[in-house]
């Protein structure tokens, strides 16, 4: 009789300091008491083939990390698992939308910004009526994500709040998942508008504000130049006030190597919603591509060093990080460009891929016709064309991370440089699983 060897998940990282162990397949980890437990000696001597274990006489743990797949057979196990979520996600099961219902247009004024805030077209009843029938021809449809994005969304509420409540009907009658959020800069988000957005299922919201106040006025004044920062904050502090309902705000804080995040984390401490969980907090550098023109006010010392000392400096003044459960899926930080079931709509009904390339020619997959039926032009292979492959160089074979981003970061940098760029978080991803255990370890 043959006995049944194992090995260990390539999908781990192991953080030796605390003896803890995170799968990035899963969002399971698992922590030693015991430094003489086996499975720390397997991975300590990098032992690459075992046979099942007991300790303290007892299968118990073995079965456990086998069922969790921090243990496998063979890697092989890994990338089926893999593989089969990423044909999930692929499916006509699941539609993702991002909409721009003032396409670019904005009124704000933000010094780093790459859009055309003056443009002036609209999504109306049409746009709607195409868009509805779009999603109704689906029949394998289960689960619908709209996301509103601009621009500023806001500026064209009334095809938000029409739009949305027909959508919700629909799904709601055909028992079809229904989730809505929006990017917004909040400076029209006021509990009424908040409150209306808030029946129509639209619950979830990232929101921008750039440091102090000096800063934030600096980065992001309004179009005409006055200060915005004031107004902002305001309205959400009036939505804290709104007890009982549930939402998510994310607050996104850009910066450059200027910007006083210290002092800003303690300011933020000041205002109501800095203790209300229903918010968390993003640290983002601001990038040079953001940037068209020559006011570049870019990151350009350490980004990725300065935004984990920020996010780490957060969360010791007890304000909650908002992105560390995006990691707990398989995929969750590949791009949303690369899958065949992701839209981004404009109103003349064009569609594209990528929200940061808008303008750019080769992000123009094709559009919507009046019959609301999908007609994709050269373009749109090669966004989705390696949809299914999740292995796309040697690396992410080995890769711990490649549960979450699929050889898929970034479409937009593989096509520009005919090469898969990985994301700079796999160069620091027992720093990252270590703060995403605290996170768990504290929710």
């Amino acid at each position: 009789m043959v006995t049944e060897r194992y090995t260990i998940s390539n999908s781990l990282t192991v953080i030796e300091k605390e003896n803890k162990v995170y799968n990035w397949l899963n969002g399971e980890y698992v922590e030693f008491d015991d430094l003489t437990h086996p499975f720390l000696d397997i991975l300590k001597n990098k032992i690459s083939s075992f046979e099942k274990f007991q300790y303290q006489n007892r299968y118990e743990d073995f079965d456990w990390l086998l069922e969790n797949h921090f243990i496998v057979t063979s890697q092989i196990e890994i990338e089926n698992i893999i593989q089969k979520q990423v044909i999930e996600n692929n499916s006509n099961k699941y539609l993702q939308l991002t909409l721009l219902p003032a396409q670019m247009s904005c009124n704000f004024a933000c010094t780093y910004c790459y859009e055309d805030r003056n443009q002036k077209d609209r999504m109306t009843d049409e746009t709607k009526n195409i868009l509805l029938k779009y999603i109704q021809n689906n029949q394998e449809l289960k689960s619908l994500q709209i996301e509103w994005f601009g621009g500023e969304p806001l500026l064209n509420k009334d095809f938000i709040l029409d739009f949305s409540k027909e959508a919700l009907t629909y799904c709601e009658n055909n028992h079809i998942s229904y989730h809505s959020s929006m990017t917004t800069n909040a400076y029209y988000l006021t509990e009424e508008t908040f409150l209306e957005l808030f029946k129509c299922n639209i619950k979830a919201y990232q929101i921008t504000i750039d440091g102090l106040e000096e800063d934030h006025n600096k980065l992001r004044p309004l179009s005409n130049g006055k200060p915005t920062f004031q107004t902002i904050m305001n309205n959400l502090v009036q939505i804290s006030n709104l007890a009982d309902i549930d939402f998510r705000i994310i607050i996104r804080v850009n910066f450059n190597e200027n910007s006083n995040i210290d002092k800003f984390i303690e300011e933020i401490k000041k205002f109501n919603f800095s203790k209300d969980k229903r918010f968390s907090f993003i640290f983002r550098p601001i990038q040079t591509n953001w940037n068209t023109i020559s006011n570049d006010v870019a990151c350009k010392v350490a980004p990725t060093s300065l935004q984990m000392e920020y996010e780490q400096k957060a969360i010791e003044n007890g304000l909650t990080k908002g992105d560390y459960m995006l990691y707990k899926d398989i995929g969750s930080t590949s791009c949303y460009a690369s899958r065949e079931n992701a839209l981004i709509v404009y109103p003349d009904m064009s569609i594209r891929k990528c929200s940061i390339a808008l303008d750019d020619e080769i992000n123009i997959v094709g559009y919507i016709d009046k019959d609301s039926k999908l007609i994709k032009n050269k373009n749109w292979d090669l966004w989705t064309l390696n949809k299914y492959s999740i292995h796309n160089k040697t690396e992410c074979q080995s890769c711990g991370f490649n549960a979450q981003c699929l050889s898929s970061a970034c479409p937009l940098k593989f096509i520009k440089n005919s090469e898969i760029i990985c994301p700079e978080v796999v160069h620091h991803l027992e720093a990252l699983s270590t703060k995403i255990i605290n996170y768990i370890e504290e929710i």
